[in-house]
């Protein structure tokens, strides 16, 4: 059985010392109140720990989406490249359809010439025969 004295103090926490160990003397109140501050840094801990593996997770979803744009405006790059490529051949290829058609063109009127003359030709030929 132990025996202990205590003294009337006004203010806590005090220390007392028991048998060579010290012991602090706290009130409900104040034990409550270091209770929820423990409480509260623990979940805060742990919340911490959370936000920061989900910030590293972010942190890698960015990186990857980053990549994937970079990515992507190259292709669109290439794309653009080869749009204005097969855009410079469809004008050439226009070009020269349209240049096929004045050559058309010029040996249709060519041959109609050529065969009126000979049409003409042929009809003086045989006027001066009959």
């Amino acid at each position: 059985m132990t025996i202990s004295t205590s003294l009337a103090q006004n203010s806590y926490p005090t220390a007392q010392v028991i048998k060579g160990d010290t012991v602090i003397l706290i009130t409900p109140l104040q034990l409550k109140f270091v209770n929820r501050k423990i409480l509260t840094v623990n979940y805060l801990t742990k919340a911490n720990k959370g936000l920061s593996e989900a910030n590293v997770t972010l942190s890698k979803e960015v990186d990857l989406q980053i990549a994937k744009g970079s990515s992507l405006l190259t292709q669109i790059e290439s794309y653009k490249i080869s749009s204005q490529a097969y855009s410079k051949l469809i004008e050439d290829k226009q070009k020269e359809i349209l240049f096929n058609q004045k050559q058309s063109k010029k040996k249709k009127r060519k041959a109609t010439f050529v065969s009126l003359g000979i049409g003409v030709i042929a009809g003086l030929i045989l006027s001066i025969f009959i």
